[in-house]
């Protein structure tokens, strides 16, 4: 039986939206917590309690940062990463260089340092388009953009470190994921566009038909399934898809955000589809259900009135 309390957790990007929650929850849980990030794209203000976490400003491409933020660690969560499409089209270097390279270097020290469990965040575009539904772990690997290329490059890595050195990793290949603290800008998440143009009397943008689906799952629901990884009993090297099970066309979701802001009177705007972009996403998530015993547990309707009530109490 393993004793989880009071282990040393690092979490790399642990200033960012889906980092800085589960870094605050860790706290809350009485895990010791470190947190890496180079604020390129998070804050330290969106940590609560950055008076009891360590908080490390570095870049995971640094050797010497990496050397020191591992030591005395027992289990790491790495999230740091470029993690916009469109970006990623703009700097394909800096995309890899951070994502891929920067994953091969935490594994190396880890390895290094003993670390006892290490969860790498992915992401489901790594499938790219889907040749079934849902899509479930063993759905062929078709990345279209050089961001999806590289999280499946960091993904080959922590599989290379499980089988050479017994390397205890599990993957996460999360779907969109939404809710409070998202950030807004050119690259934010769906959600976060459609929230911020309704709210400023714009109608939302749809790339394409709208009809293209997505499976959103909630930000809680996704450090819930973390936590769960973090006291996964078994020591194998694991791939989980972490979505929320259910398909919901972008047409639809733009809806839903009208007729909770009730804004019903605006209407989407149609523009081209978007280079990279998938048609449609849908997760399985059945083995991370037998596996884990993880079940989301917020519908997208309601975190989507969570989300729109902090965009409106930041407004005010």
């Amino acid at each position: 039986m393993y004793n989880f309390f009071g282990m040393n957790i690092l979490v790399t990007g642990g200033a960012g939206f889906i980092g800085s929650r589960l870094a605050d929850r860790l706290v809350e849980k009485k895990y010791n917590v470190t947190v890496v990030d180079n604020l390129f794209s998070g804050s330290r203000g969106n940590l609560k309690y950055i008076d009891k976490i360590q908080f490390l400003e570095g870049d995971i491409r640094d050797e010497s940062i990496v050397n020191r933020c591992l030591k005395g660690q027992d289990a790491v969560i790495h999230l740091a990463a470029i993690i916009s499409i469109p970006y990623s089209m703009i700097y394909p270097d800096e995309t890899f260089d951070v994502n891929s390279v920067g994953t091969l270097k935490l594994l190396k020290e880890a390895l290094k340092n003993n670390i006892s469990r290490f969860i790498f965040i992915s992401t489901c575009a790594v499938y790219g388009e889907a040749r079934y539904l849902p899509i479930d772990e063993e759905h062929p690997l078709d990345p279209l953009s050089p961001y999806a290329s590289s999280k499946l490059f960091g993904e080959y890595f922590c599989v290379r470190y499980s089988r050479l050195y017994k390397f205890p990793t599990l993957i996460y290949r999360v779907f969109n994921v939404y809710g409070p603290g998202q950030g807004y800008s050119d690259y934010s998440g769906v959600i976060t566009k459609f929230i911020n143009r309704v709210m400023n009397g714009a109608p939302p943008i749809i790339y394409g038909d709208g009809y293209q689906t997505r499976d959103f799952i909630y930000l809680d629901d996704i450090v819930d399934a973390v936590i769960m990884g973090i006291e996964y009993k078994q020591r194998r090297q694991q791939i989980f898809n972490i979505g929320s099970g259910r398909a919901t066309s972008i047409i639809d979701l733009a809806k839903m955000i009208l007729d909770l802001m009730d804004m019903k009177s605006l209407k989407p705007i149609h523009e081209e589809k978007r280079k990279g972009d998938i048609v449609h996403s849908h997760a399985n998530i059945a083995r991370v259900r037998i596996e884990l015993g993880f079940e989301p547990k917020i519908s997208l309707k309601e975190g989507l009135k969570r989300t729109i009530e902090e965009f409106r109490a930041l407004k005010k």
